[in-house]
């Protein structure tokens, strides 16, 4: 990342969730697409729907330049437990982590920017 960006405006933009060892030029259909936005009043992120592209909105996100921090929300209507956060650390253009659940850490995935 320039230093001379803002965190948020390093983040903006559509990028997939995909397994850590998915080839960059080979995005697979079964990942998760996500859309951040750096806004006046902060950043804010969204999961993109799949089937109409509408934004369901992040329960929670952080990034602090170094680590990224998020939690995804319940599927609208559906009553569920807090879900896990995704820990993600920044490496050059992307971002390397995995869910922070015991007994996950073999999950290793990737955010990547979309073309």
């Amino acid at each position: 990342m320039d230093r001379s960006e803002t965190f948020g405006s390093f983040l903006d933009g559509r990028w997939h969730l995909v397994a850590a060892d998915c080839p960059d030029d080979q995005i697979p259909q079964h990942r998760v697409d996500l859309v951040f936005h750096d806004e006046p009043t902060g950043l804010r992120g969204a999961i993109l729907s799949r089937s109409d592209g509408s934004e369901i909105p992040l329960q929670s996100l952080a990034f602090t330049g170094e680590e990224l921090r998020l939690r995804m929300s319940a599927p609208s209507g559906q009553a569920a437990p807090d879900p896990p956060f995704l820990v993600m650390a920044a490496v050059a253009d992307r971002f390397e982590g995995g869910w922070e659940v015991p007994g996950m850490e073999h999950i290793r995935l990737k955010l990547v920017r979309a073309h």
